[in-house]
């Protein structure tokens, strides 16, 4: 499929970024405060592929189109930031909005005890083990397959190990994938996939790193209801824009205090991340 090439004169920035969300683009803006860096949704992670590769600008402009997606159930190419063949950077966290899974603002912000906060953000993560089980397992079948994904089912807390298999087994998508589906399930490796993916995040609440690999779009909007932040910063509008609005005061406390204890995480990636962009730009 062919590309249509956007205006070059669009993107004045010597920095354009492209972002999946307004989650995403008011984290970044309101932290990094860089005059040089233009950060911009394209709704989707389709979108910034489709608008990096069609933002192409000649060398001798001195500016530069980046994209920037969650890693999802993919890879990282974090060390690969810097090289200047690579459009698209994806992050080493499942979603950005892992970064802002930081205790210590999100207490501030809401007036509890840090120790609540991380209590409730345990336990809700911990409920969705059987949830992100399942999306891991379709999302590997169909790369394998080499098919286009199904519609993840939606957040489910709590769901059981056999609803969460009986949800697999019954996918639309095997309609017309049936011998792929006859195979899987005659062997048992569609049970073990599922078993598989369930020990490696349980593990993960275990051993904490949950924080870089559960959904934390799911955590965070859940947290925003259980710790009644709508109501302590007078959230207002759509889900989609006071996450974008609480995405927004935590990055303003993560940047302006260093000593709340996720700063060090959230600035580790998101500092890397803008230098990488920096020095494709050839700034300092």
């Amino acid at each position: 499929m062919s590309v249509q090439i956007l205006d070059p004169n669009l993107f004045a920035a010597r920095i354009n970024l492209w972002v999946e969300d307004d989650v995403t683009r008011v984290t970044l803006t309101e932290y990094w405060q860089d005059i040089d860096i233009r950060v911009s949704s394209a709704a989707g992670v389709t979108g910034v592929k489709h608008l990096t590769a069609a933002s192409r600008l000649p060398p001798s402009s001195r500016r530069i189109v980046v994209g920037v997606i969650d890693r999802d159930f993919g890879t990282d190419n974090q060390a690969k930031w810097r090289r200047p063949d690579v459009p698209v950077l994806r992050l080493p966290v499942h979603e950005l909005e892992n970064l802002l899974l930081a205790d210590e603002a999100l207490a501030e912000v809401s007036r509890r005890d840090i120790a609540d906060v991380t209590a409730r953000a345990e336990t809700t993560a911990a409920a969705l083990d059987t949830w992100m089980a399942c999306r891991k397992v379709i999302t590997g079948i169909c790369e394998t397959l080499g098919a286009s994904f199904p519609e993840h089912p939606p957040s489910q807390p709590g769901l059981s190990e056999q609803a969460a298999l009986d949800s697999l087994t019954t996918l639309t998508f095997w309609e017309t994938h049936s011998a792929a589906y006859a195979q899987l399930s005659a062997s048992g490796a569609l049970e073990a996939m599922f078993k598989d993916a369930l020990a490696s995040y349980r593990g993960d609440i275990n051993s904490g790193t949950w924080r870089d690999t559960f959904a934390g779009k799911e955590i965070l909007r859940s947290l925003r209801s259980q710790l009644g932040i709508d109501t302590a910063l007078n959230l207002k509008g759509s889900p989609s824009q006071r996450d974008a609005d609480l995405a927004k005061e935590v990055a303003r406390r993560l940047r302006t205090n260093p000593a709340l204890a996720q700063t060090a995480r959230f600035r580790s990636i998101l500092d890397e991340l803008r230098a990488a962009l920096r020095d494709r730009a050839g700034l300092t």
